[in-house]
């Protein structure tokens, strides 16, 4: 993917945010810097041209997450969804404004913004929209599954994985095929695909 030095600035400064987060993965590393990279990576895999805004909102997606954990939310759905809409707005304007302070122009942010809330996921002109969908998705499958099936277990992880294939392209399908599922993981896989 092309790297100008507006890109270079702005991943540079997305990254120092997803550093900030306390929670460390496996290697020692802030959480959302690890998904951010991951982003980038199945984008590379997704669609090698993207556009500078698409490389934006896909390493902006979790941007600042950690700062409003799940629990200051209600249990249940209709407080995850309060909480999902609420960080996708956040995760919005943080980005705009660090996007602002490295130079870029207002209708690459607004750009930007569009894509990480999600504003025109459902509209199937939006190529863009989708494959951020799958990116999420594909890292989902990708790095978050091992840890998601320990935290949920396996009925749970089968219906999230259920409506998590119902919102990927054909291609993300393929792609999330090839991933070298460890088990228990590609057995509760399997068993969702089947139903």
């Amino acid at each position: 993917m092309p790297m100008s030095e507006r890109l270079t600035l702005a991943l540079a400064r997305l990254d120092a945010i997803h550093s900030e987060d306390p929670d460390r993965d496996p290697f020692d590393q802030p959480n959302e810097l690890t998904y951010a990279k991951a982003m980038t990576r199945w984008l590379a895999r997704m669609q090698p041209d993207a556009t500078e805004a698409l490389q934006v909102a896909v390493r902006a997606q979790h941007l600042g997450r950690f700062r409003t954990p799940r629990s200051s939310f209600p249990d249940g759905r209709v407080g995850y969804l309060q909480w999902r809409r609420e960080q996708g707005q956040m995760h919005a304007r943080l980005a705009g404004e660090t996007l602002r302070e490295v130079g870029w122009d207002e209708a690459s942010v607004t750009r930007v913004a569009a894509l990480i809330s999600k504003e025109r996921l459902k509209d199937a002109s939006d190529v863009e929209a989708q494959t951020l969908e799958d990116c999420a998705c594909l890292v989902f499958l990708d790095i978050g599954i091992d840890a998601f099936l320990v935290k949920e277990g396996e009925e749970s992880v089968i219906s999230i994985l259920q409506k998590t294939w119902k919102k990927m392209s054909p291609r993300a399908h393929t792609l999330a095929l090839a991933i070298p599922f460890r088990e228990p993981s590609a057995s509760v896989v399997k068993r969702a695909l089947a139903s």
